[in-house]
Parts: structure tokens; C-alpha cells; sequence
């Protein structure tokens, strides 16, 4: 089994805002609020795992976030299994209290905490998904298995049933059920003829895959006066200080002493400005005073000088599959 993940960047860039935005800022509630719901989903998506693990023996290809372009708009499937005889397209849901499904309307509410929340018949999202991935295929020009469509209901608090006592979708489960249900899967589809490459599909679908854009400062209407600047300690929160004889950085609250630290900070700016920066920029948001000090830490993460001059600006460069494990404890 192959399956290729990752934390969302848009999650890792919302993470490192909430971080480094003002305190008691007016936007904080909308962000920690957009931040919980972009952590459900992939605590979700995550949770599959342990289901998809008892599947190690299938030759299977499992996909995440799966965002396709079709005839100028996006479509996106939280996750795509790839076998020898069918695709599974599966929409993965971290829901918790009473979940109240209507087929009728198309509707579908939450209840928690007193709260009602509304969306979309999860069985009409996977239906769409699944003509919109057959079109996108048939574009391309390319052999593919028969689709099939599972709603998935992960966390255990959770408590799913039809709206006015109306029969659920066969296609709607239980996280616990899932590696029976993909078993019933394979079986109806023993007799289907193979004809296709699931390795050459998958890498052409991986291929088309778009990522999300997000632009959250301009979402939230956010500045550079919006944030903090600063070197935040790794244990408390509090700013460092650079202590310059023992060349650390040095936590004002508990002490805490890193040479390193501010490593992070530029992250952080990365996440929320872009890969470029400037040394006046840099000095802003480390709190370093000095030119040739700010030039010094930038050159020690390997950033490429791209413009000299009173402009002199530096281009980073991350990697979002490992440089940023430290935002996973704010989530």
C-alpha cells in the first residue's frame, strides 16, 4: 500500500498566524475558529490511517487531498483509493454530538453544545466528486476502474442517523466498518476486467493535483501591523532576547536559551509573508538591530541573496514536509 500525506500548508500558514498575531487582536476568535476546523479535517483524514493499516497486504494506492481542476473550477476529494478493480472515492468526516442526515433536502445537522450547524448531504458531495473525477478521466484520456463513493464518520463521539427516523445511505459508515465495507467493495468487483495501470494512474493523478492557495491576510484583511515581532520562546511563549556575548537567544520568561531560535521565527515569517525578505524586514521581526548580524543569521539558513543595495532582499526556502513539525503542538 502506498499513501502520501501531509499537514495541509494552508493549516500550517493559519498555525503560524494565530502564533504571531497581536494579543487579544479582533480576529483572533475567526482564526482560532478556522484553525480548529482545518485541524478536525486532518485529525480525521489522519485517524483513516489505522483503518487503511489493516489493509497493508491490498494492493492499493491511497491518495489525500485530491484538488483537481475541471473546466475552469476545483473539485477536491478528501481521499482517493486506487486498486487493481475499483476506485473508492471517500469523504472523510470529523464530526462529533448528534448528526442528523436528511436525503430529502440534502441536508445534513450537527448538534452540539446546544448549536446547530448545517451542511451539504455528504452522499450528494461524494456522488458529485465521483462524475467529476469520471470527467476529468475521460478528458484525459485515460482507462480507469469503476468508481464507487463512501461517506466515512471517524470520531467516536459522534452519533449519525437518518433525519425524521429516514433509512441512511448504505454508503454512509462508521470509521470501525470501513475495512469490512472495502472488503464487500473488492469482492462485488472480483469479475471486473483489468485493463488499466493503478501505478500510472495514480502518478498522473499526484501530478494534476492543485493545492489550495490560501490567502489568509487577505481573508482576515491582515497586515504587517496586525503582528508581533519578536523571537517566541519554544517552551512559554514569551520573547527572547539576543544575549550577544553567549550568541543565544535568551527567553525573558522562563529562561529558556537556544542558539537557534530564531530559525523558527523565520519560518514563521515565510509562512505568513512569502519566501522573500528583506534585511530591514528581517531586523523588524527578529529584533535585531544590526545589518551585518541580520545578514549573518539569514546566510545561516542557506537563504540565496537575490538583491543587493539598500534593497538587499533573500529568498528562503523550507521544506513543508519537515520543517515545520513544530506548529503540530498548536494544533
Amino acid at each position: 500500500m502506498k499513501d502520501a500525506q501531509g499537514v495541509p500548508s494552508g493549516l500550517l500558514k493559519l498555525l503560524a498566524i494565530e502564533k504571531n498575531l497581536k494579543g487579544n487582536h479582533p480576529r483572533t476568535s475567526l482564526i482560532r475558529n478556522e484553525v480548529g476546523v482545518l485541524s478536525a479535517g486532518y485529525h480525521g483524514e489522519n485517524e483513516m490511517n489505522y483503518y487503511l493499516d489493516m489493509l497493508m497486504d491490498e494492493k492499493l494506492i491511497a491518495l489525500r487531498n485530491v484538488r483537481l481542476s475541471l473546466m475552469g473550477k476545483f473539485f477536491e476529494i478528501d481521499l482517493l483509493i486506487l486498486t487493481p478493480t475499483f476506485m473508492l472515492v471517500t469523504e472523510v468526516k470529523n464530526l462529533t454530538g448528534v448528526v442528523l442526515i436528511d436525503h430529502r433536502s440534502g441536508r445534513m445537522f450537527q448538534h452540539i453544545n446546544s448549536k446547530e450547524k448545517r451542511y451539504r448531504d455528504p452522499i450528494l458531495q461524494v456522488d458529485s466528486q465521483a462524475k467529476q473525477l469520471e470527467y476529468f478521466l475521460k478528458k484525459k484520456g485515460v482507462r480507469f476502474p469503476p468508481i464507487h463513493q463512501l461517506v466515512v464518520f471517524v470520531n467516536r463521539n459522534v452519533h449519525f442517523k437518518g433525519y425524521d427516523d429516514q433509512k441512511l445511505d448504505d454508503r454512509i459508515i462508521s470509521a470501525y466498518k470501513f475495512p469490512a465495507t472495502f472488503q464487500e467493495i473488492k469482492r462485488d468487483s472480483s469479475g471486473v476486467e483489468v485493463n488499466w495501470n493503478i501505478a500510472y494512474l495514480a502518478e498522473m493523478l499526484e501530478s494534476s493535483i492543485i493545492p489550495k492557495d490560501y490567502k489568509w491576510l487577505q481573508y482576515f484583511e491582515l497586515n504587517y501591523g496586525d503582528f508581533e515581532p519578536g523571537v517566541k520562546c519554544a517552551e512559554c511563549s514569551r520573547k527572547m532576547f539576543r544575549d550577544y556575548k553567549l550568541k543565544n537567544w535568551v527567553c525573558c520568561g522562563c529562561g529558556y536559551a537556544s542558539h537557534w531560535a530564531f530559525v523558527e521565527s523565520l519560518k514563521d515569517f515565510y509562512l505568513i509573508f512569502g519566501d522573500q525578505i528583506t534585511n530591514r524586514q528581517a531586523r523588524w521581526w527578529l529584533g535585531v538591530e544590526s545589518d551585518s548580524t541580520t545578514r549573518r543569521l539569514l546566510t545561516k539558513i542557506g537563504t540565496e541573496h537575490i538583491r543587493r543595495g539598500k534593497s538587499s532582499a533573500f529568498k528562503m526556502t523550507f521544506d513543508f514536509g519537515n520543517d515545520f513539525n513544530y506548529l503540530r503542538r498548536r494544533m
